[in-house]
This record gives C-alpha cells, structure tokens and sequence, in this order.
C-alpha cells in the first residue's frame, strides 16, 4: 500500500491506494542444523514484482496517483526446528523495493519519478525435504519501507510548481517454492529435517 497528499495543495489529503500483483525471482543461502532439530542459516532473495495500483485524489478528482514496485531484495536470517522431514521457521532481516510513481492532473503528467527504499521484513513459513536435496517450501512474509518523500516536476499547463509526496508503504507476500541444496546428503547444508 502507498499513501500520499496526492495534489500540490500542501492541505495533507492522505491517499490509500491498495496494490496487487505477482512477484518472481530466486533466493541463495546456506542452513547449519544442529542438536538434531535446530535449524539457523541466512539467505539473499531478489525478486521481480508486477505490484501496481491507482488512485483518484477524492478531495480533487482531477488527479491521479499510480503506483508500481518493479523489484522487492532482501538478506533475512532464519531459525526454525524440524519435525521429521520438516522445518519450521521465522525470518526476518532488512529489505529493499524499488517503486514507480505518476501522478496525472487533467490529462498533464506532473512527473514520474522512482526510489529505491529501505526498510524491513518478517515472516515464516514451512519446508518440506522430499529428497536429499530437494525442498519445497510455502512462506508469507510482512515487509514495511516507512516513510519517503518523492518530488514531482508539476507543470505549466496547469499550472502546478514542482511539489514533494510523502509516501508510506507495506507489502504483504505469500510465496510457494522449490529449492535445490548444493552437497546432498553428505554436505553441511544437505536437508535432513
């Protein structure tokens, strides 16, 4: 969700604008078990996104703001125990997205400019070793990038002066996927759970 004074009237309207989309992409880490059934380990994941929405400014319907996250990364540690075949798990580290902003005023584009934001997530989730290395795993996820102001060019038909956005946003993941661990059986990451 991305929210915002939409117009360049600087009287704090606030826009709520619910996203949706897929996301796509591919993670790379390392687990150590020990005492049988503990589980820690630390993983990278880069995922692209297609998480897009758009909103009319309800105090000034000639405006519209469209937003849209093209990537969402993360670097997260993990702990988990194991129940057999299983592992359960919590996560949760630091967190970047990349968002696209524009904002329409009666037909004039006032800008389209992007940020790259930090912020932070956690999450959980199962996975399941149905060979010895092969997982499948099922996860969801909570990330939050805070605050950031995004200016705009305005322009001159309008006219609109340049003006700052302050936007706010969370995304809420579920993911399903398949993983492949390098060493097998024998290895220090093999999938024992």
């Amino acid at each position: 969700m991305a929210n915002g004074a939409i117009d360049a009237t600087l009287t704090g309207q606030t826009a709520n604008t619910d996203m949706s989309g897929g996301i796509y992409g591919g993670q790379l880490g390392c687990d150590f078990q020990f005492n049988g059934s503990f589980v820690i380990g630390i993983e990278g994941s880069l995922s692209g996104s297609k998480i897009t929405g758009t909103n009319m400014d309800q105090f000034n319907a000639t405006w519209t703001l469209r937003a849209q996250t093209d990537w969402i990364a993360s670097v997260t540690g993990r702990v988990g125990i194991t129940a057999d075949r299983a592992l359960i798990y919590i996560r949760g580290g630091v967190a970047w997205a990349h968002n696209n902003f524009e904002i329409e005023n009666t037909g004039f584009l006032d800008g389209r400019p992007s940020a790259t934001r930090l912020g932070w997530v956690v999450g959980g989730g199962i996975e399941w070793a149905f060979a010895p290395s092969w997982s499948v795993f099922l996860e969801g996820n909570y990330y939050d990038f805070n605050s950031t102001d995004v200016a705009f060019a305005g322009d001159v038909f309008n006219p609109t002066p340049p003006f700052t956005v302050r936007t706010s946003q969370t995304i809420e993941t579920v993911k399903f996927g398949v993983n492949y661990r390098f060493g097998g059986a024998a290895g220090p990451v093999s999938a024992r759970y």
